[in-house]
């Protein structure tokens, strides 16, 4: 609710007339007390607003440019990868979204990736439940040619820690992502419920801060956020938001809650 605006001009009001003694000041400091209250208005709604990518071009590159790098880590990047890639792409940006992702992935087959560089973008403009699916999405591609690299499982881990996300949900989704993975040459702790990355918080988060975090992805991937941008978009929201549901009634069944 906008009550800045609306308290600011009572308070402009109530100094004008005090300080002028009169009706014109009444008026003018309910005027300057409305647009000052309107600032603050704005700057709160801005403040709230979960981030984002600021275009879906943006998003296309700076996710492309990961995936070349996960896939270029062990050293040679496999049809089963690309195709994997094209269908994540087309399934979240449309057909125009995979066209552009194959161009970025192709003219950084050869160069070199500033990986670092991209995770502070997406870092600044993305929330949490956003890098977590970003990562996710990384996860599946190292493992889509059936042959995982120690070298991609370093390349995600650099990911994860430049994108800020916490430790426990990048070994939550690397055990579920890689179980068959030789524990005595890559021991994973503790095995922890998968449910909390997908929603992008810690195993030790409190029950009202995984609460909050599912409202909010939720909000993120509801399907009407994306209807104006065809039924392919709506179809894959709407998929994301079964996963998100699912994911919170398993960890409250976990939890007793």
């Amino acid at each position: 609710m906008s009550f800045m605006r609306w308290i600011c001009t009572l308070v402009g009001w109530a100094l004008g007339g005090y300080i002028t003694g009169n009706a014109r000041g009444d008026l003018l400091g309910a005027i300057l007390g409305f647009f000052i209250g309107w600032g603050i208005d704005r700057a709160i709604a801005c403040a709230s607003k979960p981030k984002s990518f600021a275009t879906t071009s943006s998003a296309v590159k700076d996710i492309a440019t990961l995936a070349t790098a996960v896939m270029k880590a062990d050293g040679k990047i496999t049809k089963g990868e690309l195709a994997f890639a094209r269908a994540f792409f087309r399934k979240s940006f449309g057909e125009n979204g995979e066209r552009e992702a194959v161009a970025i992935i192709r003219d950084l087959m050869n160069a070199y990736i500033s990986v670092g560089h991209v995770c502070i973008n997406i870092r600044e403009y993305v929330s949490m439940q956003t890098r977590v699916r970003i990562l996710r999405f990384l996860f599946g591609l190292a493992k889509a040619d059936g042959n995982v690299n120690y070298k991609e499982i370093s390349c995600l881990e650099f990911v994860a820690g430049q994108l800020e996300i916490d430790d426990d949900i990048f070994i939550s989704m690397k055990e579920e992502f890689y179980q068959e993975f030789d524990r005595k040459t890559d021991p994973v702790p503790n095995k922890v419920n998968p449910a909390y990355a997908i929603l992008g918080v810690s195993p030790s988060a409190s029950n009202k801060e995984i609460k909050k975090a599912y409202h909010r992805a939720a909000f993120e991937c509801h399907p009407d956020r994306v209807a104006h941008m065809g039924e392919e978009m709506r179809r894959a929201a709407e998929e994301k938001t079964k996963a998100i549901n699912a994911a919170y009634e398993s960890i409250k069944k976990e939890r007793n809650l």
